[in-house]
């Protein structure tokens, strides 16, 4: 690393600082750990809670994708100073038009993971198409709970749903979408939400950690459903299934939010600012 003559190491998961802190030793080089996930969520990996200790008390800063999830780290560890939180900035410029009205589809995206919930929205669905045979749901990604999926399908018998494989053109599924659905067990801080909003969909999910509370603002340009009420979650959806107006009131909101994610607006600033500071 002296070698390479480098100023700032940027972990991009905090695992890394198990490596990173020693590697760093003896020299000069500043130190950020990034956190891409939440402080409650080990997935899996019991040497996550280490590392991430190690980062907060070795480390110049810990980046945070969001203050719900800055807060988690705080509880714990005894750094204010270090613990800050930047979003993700939006990978696309929002989009110059409003959801289609004529439109009938739920969108859902993400691995077909237990963590992602897939299998909480069919729950959902199954009250839903009891009301409503005119809307369909769509599901796009590839992972190991595909087949749990689809015999979840066969078994309650659901007519409006299509399972997709994951694809590189996901801008053609917002824009022909009416409605973006989010069902994960727990979050960092899910991209998914961004684009729709910047493709101007209304938003419906679970308020799991971390992330939707802070890109849904409810009411507004979406709801935020306790998590696991899957009363709530397919009355509030059918609610926005049935009323064009709001969809589209909602669809005008999530475009003007979504502008402050731009990286030019305040995010850009604000690691700027950070790797200034140290």
């Amino acid at each position: 690393m002296v070698d390479e003559s480098i100023d700032i190491l940027i972990d991009v998961d905090t695992m890394l600082a198990l490596f990173s802190t020693t590697a760093l030793l003896g020299t000069k080089i500043k130190h950020i750990s990034w956190e891409h996930f939440n402080y409650k969520s080990n997935l899996n990996i019991k040497s996550r809670k280490l590392a991430r200790k190690i980062a907060a008390k070795y480390s110049d800063a810990v980046v945070t994708l969001t203050e719900k999830d800055r807060g988690y780290w705080l509880e714990e560890n005894k750094y204010p100073e270090k613990i800050i939180s930047i979003s993700n900035p939006l990978p696309f410029e929002p989009k110059n038009k409003l959801t289609k009205r004529n439109s009938q589809i739920v969108l859902a995206l993400g691995r077909l993971t237990n963590i992602k919930g897939f299998d909480l929205l069919l729950d959902i669905w199954v009250k839903v198409e009891e009301q409503s045979s005119n809307w369909k749901l769509i599901i796009a990604g590839d992972g190991e709970d595909k087949n749990l999926l689809l015999d979840k399908i066969k078994e309650f018998n659901l007519k409006n749903v299509e399972l997709l494989p994951s694809t590189l053109h996901v801008s053609d599924l917002y824009d022909q979408s009416a409605i973006y659905a989010m069902t994960s067990r727990f979050e960092g801080f899910p991209m998914v939400l961004l684009e729709a909003k910047a493709s101007g969909l209304p938003i419906i999910a679970y308020d799991c950690d971390t992330g939707p509370s802070e890109l849904i603002i409810d009411n507004e340009d979406g709801f935020l459903i306790p998590f696991s009420d899957s009363n709530a979650f397919a009355r509030q959806l059918i609610l926005l299934m049935n009323d064009d107006d709001l969809r589209e009131s909602m669809s005008l909101r999530s475009l003007k939010n979504a502008e402050k994610y731009k990286i030019e607006v305040a995010i850009g600033d604000k690691w700027k600012s950070l790797i200034e500071k140290i």
